[in-house]
């Protein structure tokens, strides 16, 4: 009984200290795959912004405590960044060598780009221990890229002797080690490098729980052989408690090893398991299952602004209304930092899953209490229905897509996944990818629609809007290629281009003032106002002939990023517009606070003008307001005499629609501008 105690113990404890190593390693090469499929990390490492990689990388892991090595290595071999939590700076590019780098950098070779995936393995630098993780930093778009064209993004898990002891007390082997050398009667897992050689092994002293239990019992059996019977009795209840006591701490390190540390929820490695379970897959070919993947939209800003405890705090929040809402016959997980899955097993998937679905995103948009702050997010929603061929892995992924999809369009509703909306990604990225080669090659052109003054007509401003004329696309409408560029990031190169395609022509014509709309994203870009400024020094342009035009959008989801940029633009000389004016939410509140010179009424007001005393009634209220607030008023999409002279009677200020003008390239406005004006149009 001792001898077989024994090695059932042993057994045990190496089955408990190889599923904690497997699933450190899954745990460092998600976190790895976190902070690399990242658009913003492609950006700036590509552009090799040590500062940005500092405070978004390098702190992000140092202040969770998650990560002790951060190496950043460009696709031509050299390493730009290069952190240890003991360095104290990131300062040493040394800090692995070159055959470490080659070894890290090797165990990408087979891992596609369009699949971003870590590699994970045991390493000595100097002497220490790592388990180290490489994955390619890939940007959200991977359709025109190459592994060689990526950089790499390397994080290391340092087994220092205090972190190994606290493992071992997890896994209930308090001696636990790491050794070069295993000595005997001891146990040992070894740790392998890239190639499959051990180069080093945790060791530790195989439990005896039978020779505790022989010495307890050995000498009563041997002094008072009589009492044979009684002592058995206890010996075989001392033994049952003993199973029953390395059960429970089995069962522990099982569940440990399984359970989200933050929410006490199934975590991805427990969800992926519970995908494979017989009754779920038996669902899935019935037709019965339905899988929902889940997002919260903003949870970076609320981390940015208020910090990664208030982050934490939401996210726990999240999980209990979740939980709370949830049938009992529902599997609920957390796979990632604002990310959750459910599984549910349904008669009527699809009218079930909406309605939950519905039920979750209300509860979401309900108010949030952190750090004595209330706010308010909202969730996006995929899900996918078994088709009885699918597989459940197959349906995760599905639900992902819808859920991709959903978030990008704001969609304040669920999204069943459907195949077009993987046609309709195919054709967008064809899209970025043409607008990419556009901004390259400089095709896209700026024309410029008159704002005149309303009472004479005399020519007072410009507004820029882009166009572009694609050979493979054709005329493509900014209406539907604005969106995919801000969903891509690449609305800050299109920003940049179009502000300094302005400045040249102002250049051009030293007299003309110019208003240029601004992306909601761009706004929120902390470089945008130097590099505008950049622009305006080289080309000679002052910014007081430049007027930016804001949607309403930006003032309600994040008013003090909005209120702080404008002032910043306000400083250098730029003047602001409200633009699109009454299609929104924005309040006389915020007009009051932001430093805005001027509001644009929306068309779909001017166009009503004439046969909806609403509209006309609308329109005389804006511009009271406006000079109420001492801002001027322009009324957009001017067509007929008859809006022109509603607008004026109004009162507004200045006009612009196609009555004067539609957009001109800027050769067509010098003509225009220096052409005979049509004063009768002004005629009452």
């Amino acid at each position: 009984m001792s001898t077989e105690q024994n090695r059932m113990s042993a057994t045990d404890s190496k089955t408990m200290i190889s599923g904690g190593l497997e699933g450190i390693q899954e745990s460092l090469k998600k976190i790895n795959v976190d902070y690399s499929w990242w658009q913003d990390a492609f950006d700036n490492v590509t552009a090799e912004n040590s500062s940005w990689v500092s405070s978004n990388m390098q702190v992000g892991v140092s202040e969770s405590g998650t990560m002790d090595l951060l190496v950043i290595i460009q696709p031509d071999g050299r390493v730009i960044y290069s952190w240890t939590r003991y360095s104290g700076k990131a300062s040493d590019p040394n800090i692995l060598d070159h055959a470490s780098l080659k070894a890290l950098v090797d165990s990408l070779q087979d891992v596609p780009t369009t699949d971003v995936q870590a590699r994970a393995q045991f390493m000595f630098v100097g002497e220490d221990l790592y388990l180290l993780s490489a994955a390619r930093i890939t940007p959200v778009d991977t359709t025109s890229v190459r592994p060689g064209q990526l950089p790499i993004n390397i994080m290391g898990f340092h087994f220092h002797d205090e972190r190994v002891a606290a493992l071992g007390q997890s896994f209930l082997t308090p001696d636990l080690t790491v050794s070069k050398v295993v000595r005997e009667g001891r146990m040992n897992i070894p740790l392998l490098d890239g190639d499959g050689k051990n180069i080093a092994h945790l060791t530790w002293s195989p439990p005896k729980p039978g020779q505790k239990l022989l010495a307890k019992s050995a000498t009563p059996i041997f002094i008072v052989l009589v009492m044979f019977s009684l002592i058995s009795v206890v010996v075989a209840k001392a033994a049952k408690l003993s199973a029953r006591e390395l059960a429970n701490k089995e069962k522990s390190s099982y569940v440990a090893a399984r359970t989200d540390g933050l929410t006490g929820l199934p975590n991805r490695f427990r969800f992926e398991e519970r995908l494979r379970n017989q009754h779920i897959v038996a669902a899935s070919r019935s037709g019965k299952l339905s899988i929902l993947f889940l997002d919260l939209n903003d949870f970076k800003y609320v981390n940015d602004t208020l910090g990664h405890a208030a982050g934490d705090t939401l996210i726990r929040q999240v999980a209990q209304r979740l939980t709370n809402r949830l049938p009992k016959k529902s599997f609920l997980a957390r796979v990632g930092g604002d990310e959750f899955t459910i599984l549910l097993d349904a008669e009527n998937a699809k009218a079930e899953t909406t309605a939950i679905a519905i039920e979750i995103i209300n509860d979401i948009q309900h108010d949030f209490h952190l750090c004595d702050k209330t706010i308010n997010v909202s969730v996006s929603i995929g899900f996918a229905i078994a088709d009885g061929k699918a597989l459940p892995e197959e349906l995760v992924r599905r639900a992902d897509v819808a859920m991709y999809d959903a978030k990008k369009r704001r969609l304040p509703k669920p999204l069943q996944y459907k195949t077009e909306i993987e046609t309709n990604i195919v054709k967008s990225r064809k899209v970025i990818e043409a607008l990419r080669g556009a901004l390259i090659e400089e095709t896209l052109d700026v024309h410029y629609q008159p704002i005149v003054a309303a009472k004479s007509g005399e020519l007072k401003s410009v507004e820029a809007l882009v166009r572009w004329n694609s050979e493979e696309l054709g005329l493509y409408p900014p209406a539907s290629f604005i969106p995919l560029a801000e969903e891509s990031g690449l609305i800050h190169k299109l920003g940049l281009y179009v502000f300094r395609r302005v400045c040249d022509d102002i250049a051009q014509m030293p007299d003309l003032k110019v208003s240029i709309n601004l992306s909601p994203v761009q706004l929120r870009d902390s470089t945008l106002v130097d590099a505008f400024a950049t622009i305006l020094d080289e080309t000679g342009v002052s910014a007081e002939q430049i007027e930016i035009e804001l949607t309403e959008g930006i003032l309600v989801t994040h008013p003090d990023i909005a209120k702080a940029r404008m002032l910043e633009l306000k400083r250098i000389g730029f003047s602001m517009a409200l633009d699109d004016f009454g299609t929104g939410f924005s309040s006389i509140g915020y007009l009051r606070l932001l430093p805005f010179d001027k509001l644009k009424i929306d068309r779909s007001y001017i166009m009503d003008i004439e046969f909806d005393s609403e509209a006309a009634a609308f329109t005389q209220t804006i511009v009271n307001l406006g000079r109420a607030l001492n801002m001027s008023v322009v009324a957009e999409g001017v067509e007929t005499q008859e809006q022109l002279k509603i607008a004026r009677l109004a009162g507004c200020d200045l006009i612009q629609g196609y009555l004067f003008s539609k957009p001109l390239s800027l050769a067509c406005l010098k003509q225009w501008k220096q052409g005979p004006q049509d004063t009768l149009r002004l005629s009452s």
